[in-house]
């Protein structure tokens, strides 16, 4: 990790100790992966209480709420079950297509000791052949 990502990292978990709650954090989250990244639009869902809550950028709030919803239903095609270990690019491609995106990639959120506590979904061509 460089000191520039491990300054980025120290500055995210500062701001997320102070998030009122999981929407907030899942705001912060994907403000900082759309600046890093250069991306324009996006959604973030983080699990709380055994739901998902999230946010939005540069999305119709309409399509935020829907794939929130639809992303924490096991009876949805759009359902993100952090605990399976399935593809994220499989999960990309449905994100995609349900919010309207072009392409996108879905980054998991997590230390990567446990299962990932939420994701982000943005915009953008899914090329790594990895996943």
């Amino acid at each position: 990790m460089s000191r520039s990502t491990e300054g980025v990292l120290a500055e995210l978990l500062e701001q997320l100790a102070e998030a009122r709650d999981a929407t907030e954090a899942s705001a912060l989250v994907l403000e900082r992966a759309l600046e890093e990244s250069g991306i324009e639009r996006g959604i973030a869902v983080i699990r709380a209480d055994s739901q998902l809550r999230g946010t939005g950028v540069g999305v119709p709030e309409r399509i935020c709420h829907a794939f929130i919803g639809a992303a924490g239903d096991p009876e949805s095609p759009a359902y993100i079950d952090f605990y399976s270990g399935g593809s994220w690019k499989q999960k990309s491609i449905i994100a995609a297509s349900f919010c309207g995106f072009a392409g996108a990639v879905i980054l998991p959120i997590g230390n990567g000791r446990t299962s990932p506590i939420g994701a982000i979904v943005l915009e953008a061509a899914f090329e790594d052949e990895r996943t």
